[in-house]
């Protein structure tokens, strides 16, 4: 990572790494009332703490974008040029905070001199932020409240 990124990883889940993994425990079947109460106040909380950390980065456009595409492929260079662009125009650049597309978004935000920042939720593999961001949020369970996450940050600006 460049040494001039101030590297900021917000851990907003405190349920990474308990005994049985989120999706196991889905599977297993139906629950009581209790636990599906608990597992609905662990998202809403996890949702209100994401949206207060992102609540600070300023007007921002979420790119969404491929961890599969590396440098040499010209979606890589258009990426790059889209966050440059919208970096340029005075918006922060969001991402999942991956390679790929991600990370090239991210870096022409980066190159350009805007704010870049990463929203990644926990996953099994590719959970190393690409080297192009100043905030990295980590730690999203649910694989719909990343997603929520960032819809509810630019809903906000738009207002």
């Amino acid at each position: 990572m460049p040494e001039n990124t101030q590297h900021i990883v917000t851990n907003i889940s405190t349920s990474a790494g308990a005994a049985h993994r989120p999706e196991q425990v889905f599977l297993q079947g139906p629950h009581t009332g209790t636990h599906e109460l608990r597992q609905i106040v662990r998202v809403a909380w996890e949702m209100l703490r994401g949206f207060r950390v992102l609540h600070f980065v300023g007007p921002c456009v979420t790119v969404f974008g491929s961890a599969r595409f590396d440098e040499t492929h010209p979606y890589y260079a258009l990426a790059k040029d889209v966050g440059a662009r919208l970096g340029k125009l005075g918006f922060t650049v969001m991402t999942g905070g991956g390679p790929g597309l991600m990370e090239a978004a991210n870096r022409g935000a980066r190159e350009a001199g805007a704010r870049s920042v990463g929203c990644n939720i926990v996953l099994p593999q590719e959970q190393l932020p690409n080297p192009y961001l100043d905030h990295w949020l980590v730690g999203i369970v649910s694989q719909l409240n990343g997603p929520v996450t960032q819809i509810k940050k630019e809903s906000h600006e738009s207002h």
